[in-house]
């Protein structure tokens, strides 16, 4: 999240958990981006629940808590090298200005082919900011890391097969998920957006919350009660979501259909089951 709306979200949300807020620039703004809240004529509604997904949103992207925190001024260890001894101090990870790319073809960015080295691995750490178009039809955002190694061995479409994949990152420091999420939706004008999440509650926050166009899960949703030995615990790990979900009016179709085979089932399935069992992937439109 940028400076600006991070200190409207602490002066609007501090003390206020739930009601209505007259529509403003930055309320738009909030809402078009992070999913926050529904707007019904002049005012944005919202809740507790809204409020807590935003604070831990920002957590994910930014590693601070929205209204406890001031926005992290941090600054790359080359520039605090300019005036300082200890080049750490007030320091980012150096990995926070890269993202974790991969394709099954040649890598096409900047007008230029790089291929992809045979061997296998989980891609390529490119600088973000160096990456100003991508000539990939489609830009996948993917939740697990282990999908970025195995990406010839997921049952997608055939459109797919051009497409460029994007890790998303997780909440440690050396793997901020700020970056990608911002280089994923700086091409939302150019490019496909697609978010491939894992087939749960979180998976379907993550798609809606993502800025991606189509959601890459499961053409059977149903298969969430695959036969896998040992009990599940995720399905009840993730209550808060779950309300959530329950309270949404406005979910795309196909997450409609995926919560309402996870609730009949009380369970969840994982990438890594979709790419172990060949699980048969479809595009779904957010």
């Amino acid at each position: 999240m940028k400076k600006a709306l991070y200190q409207f979200c602490q002066s609007k949300f501090k003390t206020l958990s739930s009601g209505r807020l007259k529509l403003s620039a930055l309320l738009l703004r909030l809402h078009h981006e992070y999913t926050f809240g529904e707007i019904k004529g002049d005012y944005l509604y919202f809740n507790e629940h809204d409020r807590m997904a935003l604070i831990e949103r920002v957590r994910f992207e930014n590693g601070v808590h929205l209204l406890r925190e001031p926005f992290p001024e941090l600054q790359s260890r080359s520039k605090i090298a300019q005036h300082q001894r200890n080049e750490k101090v007030g320091s980012y990870a150096v990995s926070q200005d890269f993202i974790l790319v991969n394709c099954l073809k040649n890598l096409r960015v900047n007008h230029q082919q790089t291929p992809i080295s045979p061997i296998t691995s989980l891609g390529l750490y490119l600088k973000a900011d160096d990456i100003i178009s991508v000539e990939h039809p489609q830009i996948v955002f993917v939740e697990n890391l282990e999908m970025m190694a195995n990406l010839a061995q997921l049952d997608i479409p055939d459109n797919l097969q051009s497409a460029l994949w994007v890790y998303r990152g997780d909440i440690k420091k050396q793997q901020s998920t700020t970056t990608s999420y911002h280089f994923f939706r700086r091409f939302k004008d150019t490019n496909q957006l697609i978010c491939f999440s894992d087939l749960d509650p979180k998976g379907i926050e993550i798609a809606i919350t993502s800025g991606a166009h189509y959601w890459l899960t499961a053409e059977d949703t149903s298969l969430v009660d695959i036969e896998l030995h040992g009990d599940e615990y995720e399905w009840f790990k993730q209550t808060k979501t779950i309300k959530y979900l329950q309270v949404k009016t406005d979910l795309p179709e196909k997450c409609q259909v995926a919560f309402i085979d996870m609730c009949l089932n009380r369970k969840t399935l994982k990438q890594e089951h979709m790419l172990e069992h060949r699980i048969k992937l479809g595009l779904f439109e957010l």
